[in-house]
């Protein structure tokens, strides 16, 4: 059977657009259809952005839907995709970890506050890491990260945490996940422990 290049890639077209509106059900019926959860937009001369479904989903109308983001990331989503972005004056690249505590810091009620502590929970479950590196994931496109190292990388990432109250909300963003993680450990063990403590049936004659 020849390979659906077409159907694929409006398939990922279709996955994006359903994203920006927020549709968990089309999102899911597109991702069960073999869209791709990493596909990665692309600007006019096939320049690579970085842009994925992932990163989309905190963008869109209406704000960040969690079951979408769950969904992309049960799905295979890398969290640590690097953005090219200029949106941060210290910056121009960032990744998803990075506007959810950007958001997070910004949110003006307990709702969006919440919604942003589930989002960065998922994210770091999922292995998101605050301080993954363009040079440590493949990139394709015209941008490069050759002149990006670690170092200036790590540099930037604090530059963006000393921005307002920030590193004060990632904090307590990182503390809210550990207690996640502890409590999802636990549980855990103690589903082990009953599967293996079970009492032995003795046969009555």
């Amino acid at each position: 059977m020849a390979f659906d290049f077409f159907g694929r890639k409006r398939r990922n077209e279709d996955l994006m657009v359903s994203i920006l509106n927020g549709d968990h059900r089309e999102v899911d019926r597109l991702l069960q259809n073999k869209a791709n959860p990493n596909f990665e937009f692309k600007t006019k001369g096939s320049q690579s952005s970085g842009i994925t479904p992932l990163y989309t989903a905190m963008l869109a109308t209406g704000g960040p839907n969690l079951k979408i983001i769950q969904s992309l990331l049960n799905k295979g989503a890398n969290p640590n995709t690097i953005v090219y972005n200029g949106h941060y004056s210290n910056s121009q690249y960032e990744s998803v970890l990075l506007l959810t505590v950007k958001n997070a810091a910004d949110a003006t009620d307990e709702e969006s506050r919440r919604l942003y502590t589930d989002i960065y929970c998922a994210l770091r479950f999922a292995n998101a890491d605050m301080h993954c590196t363009p040079s440590k994931h493949e990139y394709k496109g015209d941008m490069s990260f050759a002149n990006m190292d670690y170092m200036e990388w790590d540099i930037s990432i604090d530059s963006f945490l000393d921005g307002g109250n920030r590193r004060a909300v990632w904090e307590s963003l990182e503390q809210a996940y550990e207690t996640r993680r502890q409590k999802k450990n636990l549980n855990e063990a103690l589903k082990q422990q009953m599967t293996t403590a079970q009492p032995s049936r003795r046969l009555k004659l």
